[in-house]
């Protein structure tokens, strides 16, 4: 038999044990003493290479290693089996009367919570939750509690998450509330929350203040006042949608009718998404993080856009004065003014800005310290190379944009 290194004796790579060699080996397998195999250098020259059995050396470390690695992972996933994770606590509450308000405060410095608000097929209110923790933060699982209670008096469904002050790990809250019809009225504080949104309507206030957490909209949503048998617009009504946080993201992935009333979007640290919205109107700020704004149909009411770190992006239709502020970011947005004189103010930092603009009437300026200036238009009257009137000289109609590195571009049609 070949003499080679039993599995079980590898010698360290320390040790002065000699490899066999197939110089050294009397391998049957050998077709002679003096195999070799000749490789050409660049000179010309030729060296011998001799093949031994030092890859067998290597192939039993490697073996050995992840036999090793192997029973280390056995040995995780045995003690995962012996020591799992606790067991999520949960509960539910039903109600069957009938209330308009939905309350919901979310306290404490540890852990998070989610809120789920959906629209539900039974005739009862449904409030359910579950608490999860990982090893060894048993206590403040235990600490946990969501409490919910129906107060007949004030119509108002009062929801309660309270999280503990401190926490060894993971330690998560979830809750979905399932109602049966519309609101009045939802109210939303929260400490470390977020809230899913695919829920009723809301007739009159929508109101989400968040510490630490995320507001995403995933159904169409109306807070444009009660309904009416009359013919008069929904946009006569009037409604109120207000979502801030401190760091998380604001998502609005389906439309929002507020009506005649107000849309208040602001986040210290996240970006704001838009998909449609009608009010009278709209105001959306992030600190840091973009804004974007896919449609917004204003009740010639006005437009308030700011980033200070990020882009501004979106179009925007119906409104008497939009203002548009962006520190260090670039600004893309197709405007369509309403009926009679706007005001336009689009001012960046640090960034370029393009602007078409339909049906626009009245002055206007274009500015850069660093950049080009280009502004055309088959009613663009230049005074100068950065300033004139479109349509009508006399119009009252105001739009100036100012940057002070980047490009210019304005585009009225």
């Amino acid at each position: 038999m070949c003499q080679t290194t039993p599995r079980h004796s590898v010698p360290h790579l320390n040790e002065t044990t000699p490899l066999l060699t197939p110089a050294t080996s009397p391998c049957p397998y050998r077709k002679s003493n003096t195999d070799e195999i000749d490789a050409t250098e660049t000179e010309g020259t030729k060296r011998k290479v001799r093949w031994g059995n030092a890859w067998l050396v290597c192939f039993y470390v490697l073996v050995a290693v992840a036999g090793h690695v192997g029973l280390l992972h056995m040995g995780m996933l045995c003690a995962r089996a012996r020591y799992p994770d606790p067991q999520p606590i949960s509960g539910a509450f039903q109600f069957a009367s009938t209330f308009s308000r939905v309350r919901v405060f979310s306290v404490g410095a540890a852990g998070d919570a989610k809120l789920t608000v959906s629209l539900g097929t039974s005739e009862h209110a449904h409030v359910a939750f579950a608490i999860q923790a990982e090893k060894g933060n048993e206590a403040a699982q235990k600490e946990t509690k969501v409490i919910a209670s129906l107060n007949k008096g004030s119509s108002e469904l009062n929801i309660q998450i309270l999280l503990p002050p401190s926490s060894n790990g993971m330690l998560h809250a979830e809750v979905r509330v399932t109602l049966p019809q519309s609101l009045e009225e939802f109210l939303m504080h929260g400490n470390h929350a977020s809230l899913h949104w695919e829920g009723p309507n809301v007739q009159s206030n929508f109101t989400v203040s968040l510490n630490t957490g995320s507001v995403k909209i995933f159904t169409p949503l109306d807070v444009s006042g009660p309904s009416s048998s009359s013919t008069r617009s929904a946009a006569i009504s009037k409604g109120s949608f207000a979502a801030t946080t401190g760091t998380g993201s604001i998502s609005l992935l389906e439309t929002l009718n507020v009506g005649a009333g107000n849309v208040d979007l602001l986040t210290n640290s996240g970006s704001i998404d838009v998909v449609h919205v009608r009010a009278l109107n709209l105001k959306a700020h992030a600190r840091i993080g973009k804004v974007s704004v896919q449609d917004a149909l204003l009740d010639h009411g006005n437009v308030d856009l700011e980033s200070n770190n990020g882009n501004i992006a979106g179009v925007f239709s119906g409104y008497s004065s939009f203002i548009l502020r962006a520190n260090t970011g670039s600004a893309a947005v197709s405007l369509y003014p309403g009926i009679g004189d706007t005001q336009n103010l689009l001012t960046c930092y640090t960034g370029a800005i393009d602007a078409a603009v339909y049906e626009f009437k009245g002055k206007y300026s274009a500015s850069t310290q660093m950049g080009s200036v280009q502004v055309s238009g088959n009613e663009v009257h230049k005074i100068n190379g950065t300033a004139g009137w479109v349509a009508d000289s006399d119009s009252n109609g105001v739009f100036d944009a100012e940057t002070r590195i980047g490009n210019v571009k304005l585009s009225f049609l």
